[in-house]
Parts: structure tokens; C-alpha cells; sequence
């Protein structure tokens, strides 16, 4: 699966430009889950007011649901919602600011399409650390750990080669490669590697 990830040496290539960046969601039934690069430990008013964000049926087929509640849960925005469609496709927009980790804010509005549970693992996003570290997030499920450190299960295009792989946790990998150029936008390529369940990313 190819994710467009930096331009080197940290910059997300879609992100906000720095390195307090949205990731993605992780999703149940009556949930998402907004992950951020850093944890989240304060919302502006906006923000922890549930009115302010969007979600809509991305898939023309899913059942509507509503934004219940705002919540900080493990670092995370969770949005509690009405039940969703298993499998089904929807859109979430947040509001425009509001966002803090303790010394930066993110600065939006951003939209994602999310799907709610049901789901095999995905590896969500990569994005540089510095010219030599990326750091791929892995969604939906805990990945098999010795897949997931297998150097050989990465592949990077323009060719970078993949020196190491280091565990942050279930969800998070580094990967060591040679040094990234600057400005240069690169695709990493993830295979070969199952969640705790079997099932193949």
C-alpha cells in the first residue's frame, strides 16, 4: 500500500507544515477516534464543541449518523456519534483551530474519510523525523511486531534503502534509511505484514 509522505527532513507533504500533524481515525461503531502526532491535551472551546465538526455518508449507501459528544480519551479527540454502518464510509471535517499538545496547535479545518470498524489493518500514514527516521502509523489493529521490524517488509521509491526498524508501540513503527534528500517527496511501500488476527495489511 504506497503513502505519500514527506518532503525530507520532517515536512508532511499534505500535512500543516509542521511536525503537530493529524494523522488519521481510528473508528468503531459509534466512534472516531482523531489521532494526532502528538497527544492531545486540551481543546479550544470550538473544538470541544461537538456542532463544529462535519460527518457525512462518503459512500451514498451508509446509514446517517450524528456527532453526540467531544471527548480527550488516551491523547486522542474521540467524537462519540450515533451507530454507523459497519464497513461504511464516511466523512469527518473538524473545525478550524482548537487543537493543543501542550506547546503547538493545529491549525485546520482538515477533512478524512474514515471507515467505521470492520476493518483489516492499514498502514495509515509515514511521515520523517529527521533526514534518516520515518515513522509509519499502522491503524485498525496491533500488527504483528517481528513482521513489522523486518526491514525487508519496506520498500521506499525514489530508493531509499531500509536499514532498521524500531517499535514505538503496537501501532507505531521508525523506519531507518539512508539519508532523505530535502525537498524530495517519497512512497513507502508496506507488505508482508498481518495484525494480531492474521489478517494481511
Amino acid at each position: 500500500m504506497p503513502l505519500l509522505i514527506t518532503d525530507g527532513l520532517g515536512y508532511s507533504s499534505n500535512g500543516t507544515g509542521g511536525r503537530f500533524q493529524f494523522l488519521g481515525i481510528n473508528s468503531g461503531l459509534d466512534y472516531f477516534d482523531l489521532v494526532f502526532s502528538s497527544p492531545i491535551v486540551s481543546l479550544s472551546a470550538d473544538a470541544a464543541d461537538y456542532t463544529k465538526y462535519g460527518l457525512h455518508v462518503a459512500d451514498g449507501t451508509s446509514s446517517l449518523a450524528s456527532i453526540q459528544s467531544v471527548a480527550i480519551v488516551a491523547g486522542n479527540v474521540r467524537l462519540t456519534t450515533t451507530p454507523c454502518t459497519n464497513g461504511g464510509l464516511y466523512t469527518i471535517t473538524l473545525p478550524s483551530v482548537g487543537f493543543f499538545d501542550g506547546g503547538d496547535v493545529f491549525v485546520g479545518p482538515y477533512s478524512m474519510n474514515a471507515v467505521a470498524v470492520g476493518l483489516l489493518p492499514q498502514a495509515l500514514s509515514a511521515r520523517a523525523i529527521d533526514a534518516r527516521l520515518i515513522e509509519v502509523v499502522f491503524i485498525n489493529e496491533a500488527v504483528v511486531q517481528s513482521e513489522a521490524m523486518n526491514p525487508a517488509n519496506y520498500s521506499i521509491t525514489p530508493t531509499l534503502a531500509v536499514t532498521a526498524v524500531a517499535f514505538v508501540n503496537a501501532n507505531t513503527y521508525r523506519v531507518t534509511t539512508d539519508r532523505q534528500t530535502r525537498g524530495v517527496s517519497y512512497t513507502v511501500v508496506v507488505s508482508n505484514i498481518h495484525d494480531v488476527h492474521g489478517d494481511l495489511i
